[in-house]
């Protein structure tokens, strides 16, 4: 019982500090916006990235942006999609304003907004709140630590396909970062489908194993990059879903590098 509310709690920390992080290090908190992909009929018609929404107390609504305004670059990179924007909003990190190109009604202009720190915009009330759901469940679950002795067998045998697992996406996200700008879209999304999801979810489910096995510091060390390492496959097949290769690759790479991090932690 203990077990699982300690996991409960541990997982409820997790997802609430991820979140908290996640709110505070969005478009929307950071300057003040939400920008959209344009739908257009015409194939012959270039699609365009625009403000949908524009916080009225925020840097960017004070600096001159306005709901329905063109994005056409952020720091002189043209941005073609709104993920593309994401993307360079989210690893903006300087004490200068960015340079952002808009255009209204024909013209473009550049206009010079201030980026809040992701630091600057977490909740910190919530972020520790968090933490502290965290450490109760690993309390409860290092005092039922006490009371697996007996299940060392199934450990081991959970431990080794924990392993496999990890050891099959190595290797088959080594493929796919390989061959990945040789591929379609719809390919990269069965390839994630077929190939990953299934090792994914098995290590998912045997990740106690890592507990009984080597205890909490091992287990928080592997699990947090494992869990960046699945956070960016799945960014990587939304990506591929909406056409964008390229995001694709980068999203492929860095998920490669996560688990082959976690597969080390493992192996120590």
């Amino acid at each position: 019982m203990n077990s699982i509310i300690g996991q409960t709690l541990l997982w409820l920390g997790f997802l609430s500090g991820a979140l908290a992080t996640v709110f505070a290090t969005g478009d929307y908190a950071r300057l003040g916006v939400t920008v959209a992909n344009s739908e257009t009929q015409d194939p012959q018609e270039k699609p365009r990235v625009f403000f949908n929404d524009v916080k009225e107390d925020s840097n960017a609504y004070k600096s001159g942006i306005r709901p329905n305004d063109t994005l056409v670059s952020f720091n002189e990179t043209p941005i073609e999609a709104a993920a593309v924007f994401s993307k360079l909003l989210g690893g903006f990190e300087s004490a200068s304003p960015a340079k952002i190109v808009i255009q209204r009604e024909g013209k473009e202009s550049t206009i010079d907004v201030p980026v809040k720190s992701q630091w600057a915009t977490i909740n910190w009330f919530w972020y520790l709140a968090s933490a502290a759901i965290g450490i109760v469940g690993i309390v409860l679950i290092r005092k039922n630590k006490q009371v697996v002795v007996g299940q060392d067998a199934k450990t081991e045998a959970d431990l080794q396909q924990l392993k496999t697992s990890l050891s099959n996406l190595v290797a088959k996200t080594t493929t796919l970062s390989q061959e990945i700008k040789d591929y379609k879209p719809r390919q990269i999304v069965h390839y994630i489908e077929d190939e990953l999801h299934d090792d994914l979810r098995d290590f998912a489910d045997g990740r106690d194993s890592i507990t009984v096995e080597f205890g909490l510091p091992v287990f928080a060390e592997v699990m947090t990059e494992f869990a960046a390492g699945e956070r960016a496959i799945n960014r990587a097949w939304s990506a591929s879903a909406d056409g964008y290769v390229e995001e694709a690759a980068t999203c492929i790479e860095r998920a490669l590098k996560l688990l082959q991090m976690a597969q080390k932690r493992l192996s120590v």
